[in-house]
């Protein structure tokens, strides 16, 4: 033991050893210290995403600073602090204001104060509205108003405090006020009969406007209709214009031959598809001669609903004096050489005296229908109340009807004079110049008094009958609207003067909305909204595909377990109305319908025909095209099949609403087939009209008969006939459920996880790049599932699947729906196919609204309506 412990210790002592394992030590430390040091050498050099310079440090130290000072950081970390900065100064802007024209390099941003100089202001706006164009209010609404981008403007979409309710309110009892300055006006210029050629062309009587009318030609009362491409009636809408001629002066002599102006006013999604139509059909022959003008910077809209609207425009709007004044040595105004002519001045004093006795109307709807009232009125800055009140209402008197008091005089304006209209708005006082008067002052707040200086600006009133279908709430009939709901008047004014009135109406007490409030009171009033109620146009079909991309995205951006599977509830189209496949589905159907040799003999026939006499023949590739039925007597004959009585506990009809059924031939018709059954109800329109117009779609409003709300994309569907009895039995039936769907599991698109990452790029290496299906990764179930869900944004196929894909047979879509605070109850619009809708109508109860089931896209309820058919448009 002893001899082998001798021999450990000398070993252990050899020199030579210890030595080489010292030196193998120290190899080893300096080696582990040399990859230390260059890995921090690399993390402080070398670029980290996601962190700057001075995030790298440990926290204690540190500092705020060092984001902006580079001495805050340490010395050896500042030429790398210097680099990371002069890349983060601020980059180059559209401008160009951040560049430094001497070098080129990104110069430090300009102070607060630089930048809130007026010319700076000025310029910064006119570069902010490059893209988008911005309303004369724009400013007023952008610090109150959430602001979106549309239609090539920058729009006001609703206020910051309050919501629709509050809208609402002001349109039953006091004013709403909204500034769609946004919709352009186009001008033709020519000889009336050239431009009711250009018009006949583009437009058709059979909508239910006629612009050759003469309250039309003469000027006193403003239209709306649809514009379609060059005698494609009824296919190829192109969309809704406002109209109004401007009116005549000498009504003595002929109109013919005179020049004649016509403003269109065009929703900005369909304006340069209009004007440029217009332009097309103005260089044809029989039309050449007629001007087509851009009037968009020139006009100013606004437009006012409720019942103190015209109170509202009463205390804002002051006469002002256009006396002439021969012997003035300064330049003559416009005012004064417009109305030195004598029947100028008289048609002036005609006006004066009526808005004067005006003051003593209630509301809007004392007036005559879509009626025009001209005026020349004072500054409205002169005028303003030291605080913001309402209006009161006037007191009631005995009034006359006003459509007695009004002639066509009243209706003559200089604003459609183009040189009036730009004098007025280059000679507009400053509001600079109108403080410091005020200012000079001896008592403050004395009214000035500016005499020849004051400016006189051209407006013209445009007034607006609201809902007009009658309220049937107490007759047992269906309760759709208020009767004159939305009723007030649109104002127009020339360019540059929008702001100074806006604030002039806001100090009133006028409620300001945006296209929120507008799309929530058209729906109220069951009115179509453009582009959205429109399919048969390009903008709708745009509007439709734009809508549809922005729901999947935000549908995919949530996690699988997060996305409601619509397959599983039984729908197929959650983010787009299809159209096409709805009207192909109802085509095959009334192919099919038992049909006796007589009827077949004559559809053979038919079918060879136009359907419209009036019209030329539609080749045979464009009659498959959809498109909006707006005959006015067609519309007028599906709503007197769809009325009659709610579902209530009493089962008998009330004398007066029988005698007012009776005067009806629908009426009389059912009053002789009281005792048969509800299937020998004769259809609405005859099987020839129909077969020819099977590929039409109808506008439609909806009121819900007990719970529910629908939303856009619910589907219109046919109930059988066991859900009317159900109804009939109980009228609180919250009606049928549809079915549970085995559908397709919810597509997977969540991030890859590493371990698949790492796996796919192996995998690509050794394979060339095949697709891997591995957790976390899409696999081709998901694909097969995405594919499902995309629907093409152009013609569907010819599949019709989506229609059988619930147990209700559906026949139309809702495109808006909500709460409605008019009825009590849901409300909803949308459009139907007219065979579907026939056959509806067909197998309805005999003296009952007709009834539709309506179910939302992500639920398995069905619910009742009652359906009625809009005329208007």
């Amino acid at each position: 033991m002893a001899t082998m412990k001798e021999d450990n210790l000398e070993e252990q002592e050899d020199p030579d050893i210890l030595e080489s394992t010292r030196a193998i030590r120290v190899e080893n430390y300096a080696s582990c210290r040399a990859d230390e040091i260059n890995t921090m050498v690399r993390a402080l050099e070398g670029p980290r995403k996601g962190k700057r310079i001075f995030q790298r440090l440990p926290r204690h130290m540190r500092r705020r600073a060092m984001s902006h000072n580079v001495k805050r950081l340490p010395r050896s970390m500042r030429s790398q602090g210097q680099k990371e900065m002069n890349k983060s100064k601020p980059a180059q802007k559209r401008g160009g204001d951040n560049i430094d024209k001497e070098d080129g390099e990104p110069t430090k941003k300009k102070s607060r104060r630089h930048r809130r100089r007026p010319s700076n202001l000025r310029s910064e706006f006119n570069r902010r509205q490059r893209r988008f164009i911005w309303l004369e209010t724009h400013l007023w609404h952008a610090k109150r108003f959430k602001m979106v981008d549309k239609w090539g403007h920058r729009i006001p979409l609703h206020s910051n405090e309050k919501g629709v309710r509050a809208a609402y309110r002001a349109v039953v009892k006091h004013c709403l006020m909204q500034d769609i300055s946004y919709f352009g006006a186009v001008e033709l210029v020519g000889t009336q009969e050239k431009i009711l050629n250009v018009m006949n062309l583009i437009t058709n009587r059979e909508t239910g406007v006629n612009l050759s009318e003469e309250r039309y030609l003469n000027g006193s009362h403003h239209g709306r209709t649809i514009l379609y491409k060059d005698e494609k009636y009824p296919y190829e809408a192109i969309g809704p214009a406002d109209f109004m001629w401007d009116p005549v002066e000498d009504s003595t002599s002929p109109l013919d031959g005179r020049t004649r102006q016509l403003w269109l006013w065009l929703h900005p999604a369909c304006y340069d598809e209009a004007f440029e139509e217009l332009k097309r059909v103005c260089s044809k022959d029989g039309t050449a001669g007629v001007v087509v003008n851009d009037l968009r910077a020139d006009l100013v809209r606004f437009h006012f609903e409720g019942p103190l609207s015209h109170s509202v425009l009463v205390d804002a709007l002051k006469i002002s004096d256009v006396t002439c004044h021969p012997d003035a040595s300064e330049e003559r105004h416009w005012w004064e050489n417009v109305y030195q002519d004598s029947n100028r001045l008289a048609a002036f004093q005609e006006q004066s005296t009526l808005w004067e006795g005006m003051s003593v109307e209630q509301t809007a709807t004392d007036f005559d229908s879509n009626c025009i009232l001209a005026l020349t009125v004072r500054d409205p800055r002169h005028l303003l109340p030291k605080k913001r009140g309402q209006v009161s209402d006037p007191k009631k008197v005995e009034r006359t009807k006003m459509s007695e008091r009004m002639n066509s005089s009243c209706t003559w304006s200089p604003i459609w004079d183009q040189n009036v209209r730009k004098e007025v708005k280059t000679m507009q006082m400053s509001q600079h110049k109108i403080n410091q008067m005020r200012s000079e002052q001896l008592v403050p707040g004395t009214p000035l008094s500016l005499g020849r200086q004051e400016s006189r600006i051209p407006v013209v009133l445009l007034q607006n009958p609201g809902y007009q279908s009658l309220s049937g709430g107490k007759h047992h009939k269906a309760h759709f609207g208020i009767l004159g709901y939305g009723a007030g008047w649109d104002v127009i004014l020339p360019s540059g003067w929008g702001m100074e009135f806006w604030v002039a109406f806001y100090y009133r007490g006028a409620r300001v909305g945006g296209i929120r409030e507008a799309s929530s009171s058209r729906r109220q009033k069951g009115a179509p909204e453009f582009p959205l109620d429109f399919p048969d146009t390009q903008s709708g079909k745009m509007y439709g595909v734009n809508l549809q991309s922005e729901l999947e995205t935000n549908y995919l951006k949530k996690p699988p377990a997060k996305r409601l599977n619509y397959s599983k509830v039984g729908t197929e189209n959650p983010f787009i109305h299809p159209w096409w496949q709805l009207i192909l589905y109802w085509e095959n159907e009334i192919k099919q319908d038992e049909m006796d040799d007589e009827m077949k003999e004559s559809l053979e026939k038919v079918e060879l025909m136009e359907w419209n006499p009036s019209a030329k023949q539609i080749p045979s590739t464009e009659r498959t095209n959809i498109f909006v039925l707006r005959n006015i007597q067609y519309l007028k004959q599906l709503q007197l099949h769809c009325v009659g009585k709610v579902f209530e506990k009493s089962k008998t009809l009330i004398p007066e609403v029988k005698r007012q059924l009776d005067k009806t031939e629908f009426g009389s018709m059912q009053t002789e087939s009281a005792g048969e059954t509800k299937t020998n109800i004769p259809p609405p329109l005859p099987s020839e009209l129909l077969f020819n117009l099977k590929s039409s779609l109808v506008f439609v409003t909806m009121r819900m008969v007990n719970r529910g709300a629908p939303s856009i994309f619910a589907m219109i569907c046919l109930p059988t006939e066991e859900d009317l009895n159900s109804l009939e039995e109980n009228p609180s039936s919250p009606g049928p459920i549809e079915p549970k769907h085995t559908g397709l599991p919810t597509p997977r698109l969540a991030k890859e996880s590493k371990s698949v990452k790492k796996l796919k790029t192996t995998k690509d290496e050794c394979t060339g790049g095949d697709e891997i299906d591995g957790k976390g990764g899409q696999t081709k179930l998901d694909e097969e599932i995405l594919d499902k869900l995309q629907m093409s944004s152009s013609e569907c196929s010819s599949s019709t699947t989506n229609i059988n894909c619930c147990s209700r047979t559906i026949i139309g879509y809702v495109t808006n729906g909500a709460h409605s605070f008019s009825t009590g109850v849901g409300g909803s619009v949308g459009l139907c196919s007219l065979v579907g809708l026939s056959k509806l109508l067909r197998q309805k109860l005999l003296h009952r609204n007709a009834v539709v089931l309506i179910r939302d896209a992500n639920c398995h309820q069905y619910r009742y309506a009652y359906l009625n058919i809009q005329t208007s448009i």
